[in-house]
């Protein structure tokens, strides 16, 4: 089942009063940085917020920037990199290009132009992956574009293959 993902100024609202009251500000810039990098899915906003929460307590510091994003990210990719790795390497070679396609921001998967850059192979067989992608919750399908379930699979696909 798909959920909506959550109005941005109302998401903005809910971290800067959340930082706010542990005594942290963040300006909204960065709380829109912050958005967009977790795509506004609400898990991962949570998560990372925390992450960042943590780290700025632990640091004694009290205003949040694009750099303890960054480095929440990281973390986040280090933490979950084993499983990034059995997911990734449960896939054919011809899927591993697939996905790395679009990890790249492909739009269009169908083209002879992405078969060719990506070395894709048949229209079908790519169809297929997708397919699959999309059972095994991998990828989303919305309309006639296809993402990433998991932005951050997306970054560590990129950083990887």
């Amino acid at each position: 089942m798909g959920l909506d993902k959550i109005d941005e100024n109302k998401s903005i609202d809910y971290l800067k009063s959340r930082f706010e009251s542990s005594g942290i500000t963040i300006d909204k810039g960065t709380t829109k940085y912050l958005l967009s990098t977790v795509a506004n899915i609400p898990y991962y906003i949570q998560f990372i917020a925390y992450e960042i929460w943590q780290a700025l307590t632990l640091a004694d510091r009290n205003k949040v920037s694009a750099n303890d994003i960054d480095r929440a990210v990281e973390n986040l990719l280090l933490l979950k990199s084993d499983y990034y790795w059995e997911l990734t390497n449960k896939q054919t070679v011809n899927r591993k290009k697939i996905l790395y396609a679009l990890s790249q921001s492909v739009t269009e998967l169908f083209s002879k132009q992405t078969a060719d850059n990506f070395n894709l192979g048949p229209v079908s067989s790519t169809q297929k992956a997708l397919e699959v992608f999309v059972e095994d919750g991998i990828i989303e399908r919305k309309n006639e574009i296809y993402e990433f379930s998991d932005p951050f699979y997306s970054t560590f696909i990129a950083n990887n293959l």
